[in-house]
């Protein structure tokens, strides 16, 4: 459990740049987008930029259960400013829930892995999040798209 902690606690540090705006949002989301159809993922994304929808597509085998599932997650990512997998290991690792400890209703927040907190050196300025495959595969989705996106030639 620790090192899965660590390795998340990890994936946290990973900045977006200072010019981050709508329009890399939205490249992001088609980033992932292009790597699901790729990998032929029955999933949703979803993007947000300072609490706002900026890009949403849902592939075939989706479904609106994976639009709720997201939004529960990104509720998460927003009230505590972390990744939703993060939040969920950090309380297990302190043997407590994350709903009763914070009276948090488990029908409107998710602390599930497949959202995380994009932020720059400001603060937390967006939300990545998947919905369709186990936790841990949409956390590493939304990872890896990130790492990728990072890389220079998506600034």
């Amino acid at each position: 459990m620790l090192e899965k902690l660590d390795l998340v606690q990890a994936h946290e540090q990973i900045l977006v740049s200072d010019t981050w705006d709508i329009t890399s949002a939205v490249a992001l989301g088609q980033l992932c987008l292009e790597r699901a159809r790729t990998n032929e993922l029955p999933i949703l994304i979803m993007v947000r930029h300072l609490g706002q929808t900026v890009f949403l597509a849902g592939l075939p085998g989706s479904s609106t259960l994976n639009e709720n599932w997201a939004m529960r997650k990104i509720r998460l990512v927003e009230f505590f400013g972390k990744g939703s997998m993060l939040v969920r290991l950090e309380h297990e690792a302190g043997g407590i829930s994350v709903y009763a400890k914070h009276s948090i209703s488990e029908e409107k927040y998710a602390a599930v892995g497949g959202a995380i907190a994009l932020r720059n050196s400001t603060g937390v300025v967006g939300v990545l999040v998947v919905s369709g495959l186990d936790q841990f595969s949409d956390h590493m989705f939304c990872v890896d798209a990130l790492t990728d996106f990072m890389v220079p030639d998506h600034l």
